[in-house]
């Protein structure tokens, strides 16, 4: 997973998520507020799990330093990500 993390590959994945989400937090614009610092890109569903969904970009979701930390931690669901994810792939404003 280090590796990963590091390779030319992640990099090139993680700008093109943050660009697809406008370098927003997409969970804030869920909540109808719009947070463009330290936007990181989060794995919904975790490497160590999924490894096979690593570059998939249906997993992948631009957050903010602090919703990241809250959904590592487990506080945001990753069936909420993916709710956010999938509304904002179909143009619908998501709700939370």
């Amino acid at each position: 997973i280090d590796k990963f993390r590091s390779s030319y590959v992640w990099q090139k994945k993680r700008k093109r998520i943050k660009e697809r989400d406008g370098y927003l937090c997409q969970v804030c614009l869920a909540r109808g507020e719009i947070t463009y610092a330290g936007i990181e890109v989060h794995h919904i569903e975790p490497l160590n799990k999924r490894f096979d969904l690593r570059l998939d970009d249906a997993n992948l979701i631009s957050l903010c330093e602090a919703d990241h930390e809250r959904a590592e931690r487990g506080e945001i669901s990753a069936a909420e990500l993916k709710n956010i994810a999938q509304v904002r792939n179909a143009g619908v404003p998501p709700r939370v």
